[in-house]
C-alpha cells in the first residue's frame, strides 16, 4: 500500500509539472534585444523584446514569402510547439513544412488571431504582444496580403 501511494505522488508531480510546462511557450524577456529597422515602425520604450524581430525584415508581409518570414521569426518559435502537426493542437499553422502551415495560416481568421497574439491563455503573459509592436504590425500586414504582394 506506501507503494501505490509513492507512485501517485511521483506521477501527481510530474503530470502537474507537464501541465505547467507544456502550456508556458516562452520564457519570460525572450525575443529580440533590438528591434529591427523598418519604415513606419517606432520601437517603443518599456515594450518586451517578443515585440520585435531578431533579424532583418522583408519590406512587405505578404503571401507565402512572408508567412515563412513569421513562422521562422515569431509562429514556429511561439506557436509551433503546440499548433504543429506533431504538436496536437489544431490547426497546425506553426508547423515546420511552410506549405501546410502557411495553408493553415491563410484559413485563420484575421481578427481571432490578432485577439490571441495580445492574450494568449496558454501561452501566459511573457509571449503576449502588444498592439504598438513591430510583430503585431507584421501579422495584421500579412493578414491583409495573405495570397500575394501585389
Amino acid at each position: 500500500m506506501k507503494h501505490k501511494k509513492i507512485y501517485f505522488l511521483a506521477f501527481a508531480s510530474f503530470l502537474t509539472l507537464a501541465i505547467s510546462v507544456g502550456f508556458t511557450n516562452c520564457a519570460p524577456g525572450g525575443g529580440a534585444d533590438l528591434p529591427s529597422e523598418k519604415k513606419g515602425v517606432v520601437r517603443v520604450e518599456g515594450l518586451p523584446p517578443i515585440n520585435y524581430f531578431r533579424e532583418p525584415i522583408p519590406d512587405r508581409f505578404c503571401g507565402q514569402e512572408g508567412y515563412g518570414y513569421l513562422l521562422r521569426s515569431y509562429i514556429g518559435p511561439e506557436c509551433g510547439s503546440c499548433h504543429s502537426m506533431t504538436g496536437g493542437m489544431f490547426p497546425p499553422f506553426g508547423d515546420k513544412d511552410l506549405a501546410k502551415a502557411y495553408s493553415y495560416g491563410k484559413s485563420l481568421g484575421k481578427e481571432k488571431f490578432l485577439e490571441l497574439s495580445l492574450d494568449n491563455r496558454f501561452c501566459g503573459p511573457d509571449c503576449d504582444l502588444d498592439i504598438r509592436g513591430e510583430i503585431y504590425q507584421a501579422l495584421n500586414e500579412w493578414f491583409d496580403n495573405t495570397d500575394s504582394c501585389n
